[in-house]
């Protein structure tokens, strides 16, 4: 006969109930919990996505892109993105080199087929023998579909998130 009276709940309801009991207060002798404004926000944006996977995001063009010397001008060039997934998606783009390479606009939502034009915008530099190449990071993942059309940095917390690489090259 089992004695233990916990034996009706699930093993993994039973861990966060000792848990619970161990650090009531979160007194600092144990790990962390969040914020209820955290939990919710975590709840709201995984409820609704939950088993779907992160669909593709297209770019044009889809390597790389090039600026041409000389560089005493601002140049421009644009990227284009189109969700070709079935369920909206949040994006956002990001240069590795922040004060040579401006991009708007830099985030977004993409309903599925629908597309976006990024302006990338080269600053004007000097340039040298030694002018390395920087790359343009793409990130996208599902959205809530209970929520607004404006992008949040944390919906790329979770673990469906999906990233690419768009080199960027100058011609001297």
């Amino acid at each position: 006969m089992n004695t233990n009276r916990d034996s009706s709940i699930p093993k993994t309801r039973r861990s966060f109930e000792h848990f619970r009991t161990k650090w009531p207060n979160n007194t600092g002798t144990g790990p962390r919990r969040s914020t209820a404004a955290q939990t919710q926000s975590l709840r709201r944006s995984t409820m609704s996505t939950a088993g779907r996977l992160t669909g593709p995001l297209e770019t044009v063009p889809s390597k790389s892109i090039y600026f041409n010397a000389p560089f005493e001008d601002e140049q421009s060039v644009v990227i284009k993105i189109t969700n070709t997934g079935g369920f909206r998606v949040g994006w956002t783009v990001k240069p590795t080199n922040t004060l040579r390479i401006r991009l708007h606009p830099s985030s977004g939502i993409l309903a599925p087929q629908e597309s976006r034009v990024v302006t990338v915008t080269c600053q004007p530099f000097r340039s040298g023998k030694d002018v390395r190449p920087d790359v343009i990071i793409v990130e996208w993942t599902n959205t809530p579909d209970d929520l607004s059309m404006v992008f949040e940095d944390e919906w790329l917390e979770g673990n469906d998130g999906r990233r690419k690489n768009i080199l960027v090259l100058y011609n001297l």
